[in-house]
């Protein structure tokens, strides 16, 4: 099979086997690495991405029924829903595509946290692909096949204009009706 899963630390497996409940099994291992939005605004592409915690999604009769994250300390995350399902089904198709047997990958998942934008990232020796998973921001296509290159330069600007959005209060002074009223005790 040319799309392999690495082999997670023994430490994380144990964690991870912990939260099994009766008739649940790990499956399918994988690193998550994070890309930041700085990193992508300045155009650092995927070698900046910083590899972070192991994702095993947890099986229950045949199907996906949640997802586990764990750090090397423990328990990072446990996720629920839809995303573990999606990425599950986007894993599935990946199987199943011709395209994805004429090299070797390995499967991993990038995520750009800022842009709350995750793909599944298959990393080849001479090149990789990434496949966005829903949901994703628009002019992005979720199951597509992007280069790094060209998905990134995508997202570039709007990991700009997430770094520009200041959200602090304004030093402006408030007016009488905007200011506080203190209430003192009658009496």
């Amino acid at each position: 099979m040319p799309i392999r899963f690495s082999e997670p630390p023994q430490s994380a497996a144990k964690h991870a086997s912990k939260l099994l409940a009766r008739g649940e099994s790990l499956t399918r291992p994988h690193r998550v690495y994070t890309l930041t939005a700085r990193d992508l605004s300045t155009g650092k592409g995927l070698r900046a991405a910083h590899a972070g915690h192991w994702r095993f999604l947890i099986e229950r009769g045949g199907k996906i029924a949640h997802s586990v994250d764990v750090s090397a300390g423990g328990l990072a995350h446990h996720s629920r829903g839809r995303r573990p399902a999606d990425a599950a089904a986007a894993i599935r198709r990946l199987f199943h595509d011709p395209a994805s047997r004429r090299a070797r990958y390995e499967l991993r998942v990038l995520t750009i946290p800022a842009l709350s934008v995750k793909a599944l990232w298959l990393a080849g020796k001479r090149r990789s692909i990434l496949i966005p998973i829903a949901p994703v921001p628009r002019r992005i296509t979720a199951g597509a096949r992007y280069s790094p290159q060209k998905l990134l330069a995508i997202l570039r600007p709007l990991a700009a204009a997430r770094l520009r959005f200041d959200n602090s209060p304004a030093d402006v002074p408030l007016s009488a009706q905007e200011r506080p009223r203190v209430l003192t005790p009658a009496p």
